[in-house]
């Protein structure tokens, strides 16, 4: 499910003693309409080319492969404003029920500029649950999508 928080200072003052895990962050390219690409990652994979041939596997945070893993589930979002705000989105997985144990999980997000981040705020890989707080600064656009790999 969907939560907008407003903001992560006032969801860490409702929850003492906890503290925030940035994801991992890759700024792409600024698109042609000038907007930017950020990307936010939990978990890791290995990626190459062997004989012309791309491969990309999961591995755990001790660097071995974890096979059986698949793309579990999705979710996209989009917010579009009048004029620039600040926005701060809560996504989970799963959004309800038990899920898949969490190999990795890929966030990639479109906004006006790269201010923000991301937050594993319960969960994690390992875990059958992640709860993330996505944060983008002074934009006026704003979306994502989420991809959660998991094992059964």
């Amino acid at each position: 499910g969907i939560l907008v928080a407003n903001d992560t200072q006032v969801y860490m003052a409702q929850q003492p003693g906890f503290k925030l895990e940035p994801l991992m962050r890759q700024d792409q390219a600024v698109a042609r309409d000038s907007s930017y690409k950020v990307r936010y990652v939990l978990g890791g994979y290995v990626q190459g080319k062997l004989a012309n041939i791309e491969f990309k596997f999961l591995v755990n945070k001790n660097g071995f492969l974890l096979s059986g893993a698949k793309l579990v589930a999705r979710s996209v979002e989009y917010f579009n404003h009048l004029s620039p705000q600040d926005i701060s989105v809560q996504i989970n997985y799963p959004e309800s029920g038990i899920g898949s144990n969490v190999t990795y999980v890929e966030i990639l997000c479109t906004q006006n500029n790269n201010e923000g981040g991301a937050y594993l705020v319960a969960g994690g890989i390992g875990e059958r649950l992640v709860s993330v707080i996505i944060e983008a600064k002074h934009t006026q656009n704003f979306n994502y999508q989420a991809k959660y790999h998991g094992l059964p």
